[in-house]
């Protein structure tokens, strides 16, 4: 089998197409536009049909995979992102807390609990309880939970 080299490959599956009737772009102030015509809606489907074949397909280690539903006008320079996994401690909490549920219960206050470490859910280690939630910086922060 021959050696092809990455631009040769590239070439090879590159399908050139004629730029004939082909919308014309316009300038409006400091940027320029172009109206797309209606074939993009045979992309979106596209793009949905890969979305359920990726999510059905989806190994994912210990995580949020954070998925929205599409925008017509969505722009990846504006779109804000307000969550993080943090890990928090929970210091001085008595040893009749730490059953998951409880745990998980406490830490409901401060965001969606992900995971509970290893050395909290054995007590292995009594200082402080270790929880990895999903936080959403939105809301107001708190230093303390009263239980």
């Amino acid at each position: 089998m021959p050696v092809v080299s990455f631009a040769q490959e590239l070439t090879a599956s590159t399908k050139v197409s004629s730029n004939d009737n082909l919308p014309q772009s316009s300038i409006r102030g400091e940027t320029v536009s172009i109206k797309i015509t209606d074939i993009y809606e045979k992309g979106m489907e596209i793009c949905k049909q890969d979305i359920m074949n990726f999510s059905s397909q989806m190994n994912l280690k210990l995580g949020v995979l954070r998925l929205f539903e599409w925008a017509k006008y969505f722009n990846m320079h504006t779109q804000r992102n307000t969550h993080a996994q943090v890990w928090i401690w929970l210091l001085e909490l008595p040893r009749e807390y730490w059953m998951e549920r409880t745990l998980r219960e406490i830490a409901s206050v401060v965001g969606t609990t992900l995971l509970i470490d290893n050395a909290t859910s054995k007590h292995l280690f009594g200082h402080y309880a270790r929880i990895l939630v999903d936080m959403d910086f939105i809301h107001k922060l708190f230093h303390e939970i009263v239980v």
